[in-house]
């Protein structure tokens, strides 16, 4: 490539919109690792593949988990008859 040349070529370097696209704006994310079956990867694929998974994540409750504050008073022996 000629010197002339090496300046007019508009291949490479940064540019605006590269990438993957962000779950939610403003939060960070992480890659999971998941070891599956090929069954259970082609289902999961089906299902929605990573969006599912998310949507699961997010409705589950939690387990074992000690309540305070206002939801606390709502029982007279406390949080943990909340939890029975």
């Amino acid at each position: 490539m000629t010197k002339a040349a090496a300046t007019t070529t508009k291949h490479g370097g940064p540019g605006r919109g590269q990438g993957r696209k962000p779950v939610k704006q403003g939060e960070e994310t992480v890659t999971l690792s998941l070891r599956v079956t090929v069954a259970q990867r082609e289902k999961l694929a089906r299902l929605g593949g990573a969006e599912w998974v998310r949507q699961r994540i997010d409705k589950a409750r939690e387990p074992n988990v000690e309540l305070s504050g206002p939801t606390a008073a709502l029982s007279p022996e406390g949080p943990a008859q909340l939890l029975r």
